[in-house]
């Protein structure tokens, strides 16, 4: 994990389900650090550094795209670098409105590994539980 520079998780589910479920989380290996912002309410990110639940959150994640919800990201690939990775979405079919769902993942070494959903399915769970262990690190009250 020490080479990983940022992991970034949106949940546009709200889009296609109308929903409450649209959120973005941060997670920052260097600090230890994750960040929260529901993107269907009018507040700003909720963060900390050092959380003690780091390193289970980050494990979890991982684990989960090695096996079903990789392979629920109809778009799975990598880049060795930034403007590769920019270039590939602004060339692609879809628009940032058909995401249901993404995962960037990037490294110190300017790598990006990507893993796009624009199915319109239901989120699936392992996001949910995902969403759930951030607010329960960051002490947000569940709706």
């Amino acid at each position: 994990m020490s080479n990983i520079s940022y992991i970034t998780i949106y949940n546009n589910e709200g889009m296609f389900f109308d929903t409450n479920h649209r959120s973005l989380i941060k997670l920052s290996p260097r600090v230890s650090g994750i960040e929260y912002q529901d993107l269907m309410a009018p507040t700003r990110p909720q963060s900390t550094v050092f959380s003690s639940d780091f390193g289970d959150i980050v494990d979890f994640l991982m684990e989960h795209l090695k096996s079903a919800l990789g392979a629920e990201a109809n778009h799975r690939k990598t880049f060795y670098n930034p403007a590769d990775y920019h270039s590939w979405r602004r060339s692609v079919e879809f628009s940032d409105y058909d995401v249901a769902w993404y995962v960037n993942i990037e490294y110190t070494d300017d790598k990006i590994v990507t893993y796009v959903c624009t199915n319109s399915a239901p989120i699936p769970a392992e996001l949910d539980q995902l969403e759930l262990m951030v607010k329960e690190a960051l002490n947000i009250a569940q709706n």
